[in-house]
């Protein structure tokens, strides 16, 4: 196992910029420059925007219900690409590919990381003697290859984000949060909490920035949700349409004939029957979706890392923690009352039914009222300010460079060949 890393560290170590793809046109989907944006590249690019993008707003732009939008998504995500390889292509000019071996060993330590961190969680499920790493380190190829990677490719991207960093320092391009901005912002949003949660303290559930003053009453909740599949989701819809029907013409039977006329009598026996019947629809696609969920539990109440098992099985991609009190609106009525009855961290509830299907809910703690100290939050604070304050200077030299790049002409985009 060890001399395969070594081998394919040593391999990735003599590829240029974009490694593990033969340099002919049929690979490249655009040039800036005289960098290359590698199919790949440019796909794997693509498959994280579109988990975000479901994540965010609940869609699949891959299905064909969407082809057009699809179609325009997927160029514009091309388009993405030429500020970050302008970058790059700069970064060849100055020589900062051209590493040295404290560098590269650097960048070696860095996808170290990166493995034993994507291994784990494949180890933990096949064990860690020879039989199973080797089992392991094929789901993690396996799982590489499903998003557009190999091993040589997630080392040339980490390459290439050392390379940039080196770049930014060139240019003097600040990267993190300093002691005083943390400071500041901490003192900043202990204000405005504390007045939020005197006012209003409902709100605090909804609000995505660092815990910094948690009103009376909350818990913090994460939950692994499983949705109607489409068969399901199509037999309630349909039930549905028809239970809604049957009453529209029971309430017009009324209307026109009266309640006791003979007509009205015989579309409320019509509506009844088909509100049972999506009663009954709805129960059975419930009790599926339990049944489909109680392994998952099981697993979940056996030891099983509760936000590893989130990343692997939940349909919610968008992997939030839930603060809930007996006012929060932000949840639904089942899913407050369930994670309210959970007494200790790391309780796990039975299935909870939700409007799309069911969810085990999960808590993550109980957390004390009031003002949590700086240096509790030190951390998530500065990662907080450092993610906003590099993704703002990514947009920023991205779109700078993007703009040199076009003005200069040196930007070729084949899109056809998306």
């Amino acid at each position: 196992m060890k001399s395969k890393l070594a081998l394919l560290l040593a391999l990735a170590a003599v590829l240029f910029v974009f490694a593990g793809c033969a340099d002919n046109s049929e690979d490249i989907v655009g040039i800036v420059g005289e960098t290359p944006i590698y199919r790949w590249y440019y796909e794997a690019h693509l498959k994280k925007q579109l988990a975000l993008y479901e994540r965010n707003y609940g869609v699949d732009l891959s299905e064909p219900a969407y082809r057009t939008e699809y179609k325009e998504y997927k160029e514009n995500r091309l388009t993405d690409l030429i500020g970050i390889t302008a970058l790059k292509d700069e970064a060849r000019k100055m020589g900062l590919f051209s590493l040295n071996s404290d560098q590269e060993a650097e960048v070696d330590k860095r996808y170290l990381e990166y493995y034993n961190l994507a291994m784990s969680s494949f180890l933990e499920k096949h064990g860690t003697d020879e039989k199973g790493y080797r089992r392991a380190e094929q789901e993690y190829i396996d799982w590489l290859g499903a998003n557009s990677l190999t091993p040589e490719r997630v080392r040339s991207s980490i390459r290439d984000e050392y390379v940039l960093s080196l770049l930014y320092d060139s240019l003097g391009k600040a990267r993190g949060a300093t002691d005083e901005e943390i400071r500041a912002y901490y003192e900043q949003e202990l204000i405005n909490q504390r007045e939020k949660a005197e006012s209003e303290p409902g709100w605090f559930g909804e609000n995505a920035s660092v815990p910094i003053y948690i009103p009376q009453g909350y818990v913090e909740t994460a939950r692994l949700t499983l949705n109607f599949n489409k068969q399901q989701q199509q037999e309630i819809s349909t039930a549905a349409d028809a239970a809604m029907k049957a009453n529209v013409e029971y309430i017009e039977a009324i209307t026109s004939s009266g309640e006791t006329s003979a007509l009205a009598n015989s579309k409320k026996k019509a509506s009844d029957r088909l509100d049972k019947a999506f009663e009954n629809v709805l129960e059975r696609c419930y009790k599926q979706a339990e049944a489909q969920m109680q392994p998952i539990l099981e697993e979940a109440r056996s030891g099983k890392d509760f936000m590893e098992l989130m990343r692997q099985k939940s349909e919610d991609k968008r992997m939030l923690r839930y603060f809930v009190c007996e006012t929060s609106k932000h949840v639904e009525e089942s899913y407050r009352a369930a994670a309210l009855e959970l007494k200790n961290p790391g309780d796990i509830s039975d299935p909870v039914r939700l409007e799309q299907g069911v969810c085990i809910i999960y808590l993550v703690e109980r957390p004390e009222p009031g003002q949590r100290p700086l240096e509790l939050v030190y951390d998530e604070i500065k990662k907080s300010l450092s993610f906003t304050a590099n993704t703002a200077l990514d947009f920023e030299l991205w779109n700078e460079y993007a703009k040199k790049a076009e003005d200069e002409g040196i930007v070729e985009l084949f899109i056809d060949k998306l």
